[in-house]
């Protein structure tokens, strides 16, 4: 059988690749309004961009549905597999890099950059030390550290330590040491693209690979 086609139009790149999210080894995109294909089944997503010859064509699967009064409709599309590097792919060209970048954060980076995580209020002064297009881990340097499911922004070498730098979204999902380093590791919120255009300058050399946060 034929998988049915869903188009979608975003009404600029921002857009889309706000809609991207990095799920384990899967990139997923939810479409919006598109909540009458059942879950689990493969569909051809044709993607376009008001106002740019932008044309993209993937193949994915229907992961989850959301409906009325539980959010906005829509579905959840995972791409996995082969299908992964082309979803990759557009989202780099989305944020105006090189296609091949896409993929380029699927290994784990050892990096040294300062930081301070804003958790309710409260700012907690720590250094990212390695990342992934999924997560990172932060070392606190004896500071204390948020509990396990916390949402909190992360802020990239903010000047003096208040103002300015890049900020992710994330949440913590385990607590411990890393390396001898105590801290806490979290999975970014973000979408992927996002995430690699903040991070990308830091790179030192890639760690190999290791199980996803």
């Amino acid at each position: 059988m034929t998988p049915p086609r869903l188009q979608l139009r975003f009404p600029n790149r921002r857009a889309l690749l706000a809609s991207a999210r990095a799920e384990g080894s899967d990139l997923s995109l939810f479409a919006l309004g598109a909540n009458d294909i059942p879950t689990g089944s493969d569909v051809t997503v044709e993607i376009t961009v008001a106002n740019t010859a932008l044309f993209f064509e993937l193949q994915g699967r229907v992961r989850m549905q959301v409906v009325a009064p539980f959010g906005r409709p829509g579905v959840g599309i995972a791409f996995g597999g082969p299908h992964k590097r082309a979803a990759a792919q557009m989202l780099a060209i989305c944020a105006g890099r090189a296609a091949d970048d896409g993929t380029a954060l699927d290994s784990r980076h050892d990096v040294d950059v300062r930081c301070v995580v804003n958790v309710q209020g409260a700012r907690v002064p720590g250094a990212l030390k390695d990342v992934s297009n999924t997560g990172a881990f932060i070392g606190t340097r004896g500071h204390s550290v948020p509990q396990n499911d916390t949402e909190l922004t992360i802020q990239l070498e903010p000047l003096f330590g208040r103002w300015g730098g890049r900020t992710l979204k994330a949440r913590v999902v385990w607590v411990g040491q890393k390396k001898g380093v105590a801290g806490f590791g979290v999975r970014f919120l973000e979408a992927s693209a996002l995430v690699r255009d903040s991070v990308r300058r830091y790179f030192r050399a890639p760690v190999s690979r290791a199980p996803a946060l």
